[in-house]
């Protein structure tokens, strides 16, 4: 987000850059052909060459120097100019080999973003990000606030050193001569304040003498109000509080049919009964909606597209482990069950999976409600959109199955724009049209 508003604001300087390569650093894994297209017209236009041999400017690019040109846009976005300027690309390509550090980041990039962008400008490869992966992990790391690996590392060259330090020296400076302006105000405050007291002690002593009556009941002591002190909670209470608190989240999506997981707050459902278990609760309904709390908080950011290639697939794979393990922990509740269910219809596509999960839950004494039967119904159109092509039969049976459950809950969320999408589905192969006869004058 914050590079996206960065990019924005300098959208006249930097309109090449982010047209030519946006959205392809979160699908760097994904489409690697697109990518290595993108980097190639970026170094193409703004004159970036390898800097990992020692060859010259036509030496052959690699992965490392597509990653250092990724490094460079991201620079670019945030920065509104590139890392270095030369008068012509000879002396730009000795630049960039004398291993000099770019110029320095506007103060607002936030550190985190700053070694980001460092490790990938580094001038020795080894210290540079090893593969796309790596990259794509920290900016994702960023994104989520969390520590990042560039931060991490101590690294023997920072960009922007020599300009920290001199900010830093200013900063200092300019501490020192706040504080002296404060201890001379202090000083003339408490001489001010010297003078007031003289004057109000002298002046209620003189009114205590004069009216001495009106001094003995102004001097006279009250009672003070009773303290009452705050109601302290045992120490062993605070895991069955932590527990109710994040069961009502719980609760609330076991009752209702919101769709939705993003209007249930999962993220403190999870910390709340984290914290219970750490707090000595042990029993397995506590563990089992603890992995269940989890795994909802997980899918929610894979669904709100925070996770793309490698990464998603090992979040989902962590959800399914979460969602498991809430069933061993609570053999008799259906929620572990029809969170398995959910998955296995929008994550790994498994109609055979859903059905047995579904089945399973109503055996626990799960009432399946509209979200529930849209699930279901989604798991049969899925699958007939997959196989109108190849077999066709399968795939009407299919979608007529889907069709019945969706007219059970007509106007229910997406269910009337998943029937039409139905009536629109072509069955059996595309045929081509035949091409037209061309009359000869």
């Amino acid at each position: 987000r914050y590079i996206a508003s960065i990019a924005a604001e300098r959208s006249t300087a930097t309109s090449d850059v982010t047209t030519t390569l946006n959205g392809k650093i979160g699908t760097l894994q994904n489409d690697v052909s697109a990518a290595e297209r993108a980097v190639a017209d970026f170094k193409s236009k703004n004159n970036i060459f390898d800097d990992t041999t020692g060859g010259s400017m036509k030496s052959q690019v690699d992965q490392q120097s597509d990653l250092w040109a990724v490094g460079a846009t991201l620079y670019e976005m945030v920065a509104g100019q590139p890392p270095y300027r030369a008068e012509d690309t000879r002396r730009l390509e000795r630049l960039i080999r004398s291993k000099r550090p770019p110029r320095a980041l506007p103060p607002s990039c936030p550190h985190a973003l700053r070694a980001i962008i460092g490790k990938a400008l580094a001038p020795d490869p080894s210290r540079r990000y090893a593969s796309a992966g790596e990259f794509q992990f920290d900016l994702q790391a960023f994104l989520e606030h969390r520590p990042v690996l560039a931060e991490i590392e101590r690294r023997p060259w920072a960009a922007n050193a020599t300009i920290e330090v001199a900010r830093a020296c200013l900063r200092q400076a300019t501490k020192t001569l706040l504080r002296a302006r404060r201890a001379l105000k202090a000083a003339q405050a408490v001489a001010w304040f010297g003078v007031g007291m003289a004057l109000s002690v002298g002046g209620t002593l003189a009114w205590h003498s004069w009216h001495p009556r009106t001094a003995t009941t102004l001097t006279a002591a009250r009672p003070a109000p009773p303290v009452v002190p705050a109601p302290r909670i045992p120490d062993g209470e605070l895991p069955e509080l932590y527990a109710s608190e994040a069961g009502r989240v719980i609760a609330a999506y076991r009752a209702g049919s919101d769709p939705a997981l993003a209007d249930f707050d999962w993220n403190k459902a999870e910390i709340y009964l984290a914290r219970a278990v750490a707090l000595g609760d042990t029993a397995s309904a506590t563990k089992g909606e603890l992995a269940l709390a989890r795994g909802y908080a997980t899918l929610e950011r894979v669904a709100g597209d925070r996770y793309f290639g490698i990464a998603r697939a090992q979040s989902v794979a962590a959800a399914r482990a979460d969602f498991t393990e809430a069933a061993q922990q609570m053999p008799r509740d259906a929620d572990p069950h029809l969170a398995l269910a959910r998955l296995y219809v929008y994550s790994l596509h498994d109609l055979e999976k859903v059905l047995a999960e579904f089945a399973a839950a109503q055996r626990l004494g799960a009432a399946l409600g509209p979200r529930e039967i849209e699930q279901q119904a989604d798991a049969w159109r899925m699958r007939a959109e997959g196989e109108a092509a190849a077999r066709p039969q399968l795939a009407r049976r299919d979608a007529q199955t889907a069709e019945a459950r969706y007219q059970r809950i007509r106007g229910f969320h997406q269910v009337d724009a998943h029937l039409k999408e139905l009536r629109r589905l072509h069955y059996g192969p595309v045929r081509k049209p035949a091409p037209g006869r061309r009359a000869w004058r």
